[in-house]
């Protein structure tokens, strides 16, 4: 498995190479299969609720599901590579990957700004804090913050750290 994401408590969605998408309602006891159109490897999946879900693929793809991910709709086809993908609301949205690119909706992924941060680092994770402020975690050691929507993003690097994930509590 190569990523998972919870609905709600009894809900869970993870995702495998060749398009796997396994769901599970009974809090991951039993699970059942499908597999999304286009066999490439689903890298990231964000869930909003039981319907609607975003992914990210091999390819720079980005994916939605409408419902409960029995058929996909390509948002976004770019060059570079998607290592996550996350929601605050039904509209806001932004996917990180390699060479520190980060793309950006503000409308439910109808359209998405790209911008490179200035870093050598894959980004891996991308954490929404609240609507305005987010972490994404750098591949190399550190984290990049934004407070203002990702308008502008602000470093903190550490030495001498791999960070391939990252998780908070609260701000």
């Amino acid at each position: 498995l190569i990523d998972w994401s919870s609905v709600d408590k009894p809900q869970h969605v993870a995702l495998g190479a060749n398009s796997l998408i396994l769901k599970s309602q009974d809090e991951g006891l039993t699970w059942s299969a499908q597999y999304a159109e286009g066999n490439s490897d689903l890298v990231a999946i964000h869930c909003q609720n039981s319907d609607s879900f975003f992914a990210v693929a091999a390819g720079g793809r980005v994916l939605r599901s409408a419902d409960g991910g029995s058929t996909w709709n390509l948002l976004y086809q770019g060059v570079d590579e998607l290592r996550d993908i996350s929601f605050v609301n039904d509209a806001v949205g932004i996917a990180v990957g390699d060479g520190g690119v980060i793309l950006s909706t503000q409308d439910a992924g109808s359209t998405w700004v790209r911008k490179v941060l200035p870093t050598p680092s894959n980004l891996n994770k991308i954490i929404f804090l609240n609507a305005e402020s987010a972490i994404a975690g750098c591949s190399q050691g550190g984290y990049w913050k934004t407070r203002n929507g990702g308008a502008t993003w602000d470093p903190y690097l550490f030495q001498q750290t791999l960070f391939h994930s990252l998780s908070f509590v609260d701000e």
